[in-house]
């Protein structure tokens, strides 16, 4: 019943963002050298929180061949994974989030900022 309640909870905290990302321009990629993709545009972050235990970061599904590894921090914590492959990543926040208190989630490089309310409402208020 508290998993169920728990997943009920997450699924309710969904907030959107249509953020869109510069297209800058990339040198030439060789088969010698990394390549990187410039980070994807138009994708939909949506951010859950549950009270006190796990702040989740989710996105549509996409595809982009050559993405990845793209870091994503989280009160210092950061995970490396192509977002095409995977579509959801989680934190468990080292203290419970507070309300209207703005946090932010470093995707790939971009800032996005973020606060809960009194309900636990996920919302995200911009980026860098």
């Amino acid at each position: 019943m508290k998993k169920t309640l728990a997943l009920m909870t997450v699924l309710a905290c969904l907030a959107v963002s249509n953020t869109s990302f510069a297209h800058a321009k990339s040198a030439p990629v060789t088969t010698k050298s990394a390549a990187f993709i410039d980070f994807p545009r138009g994708i939909d972050w949506h951010i859950s929180f549950m009270a006190g235990s796990v702040v989740t970061l989710s996105w549509t599904n996409f595809s982009l061949p050559g993405l990845g590894p793209v870091a994503f921090t989280f009160q210092g914590n950061t995970q490396y994974f192509n977002p095409t492959t995977v579509t959801n990543t989680y934190w468990v926040p080292a203290t419970p989030l507070t309300p209207f208190v703005t946090y932010n989630i470093n995707i790939g490089g971009v800032l996005y900022y973020f606060y809960i309310d009194t309900m636990n409402q996920c919302y995200m208020t911009g980026h860098t």
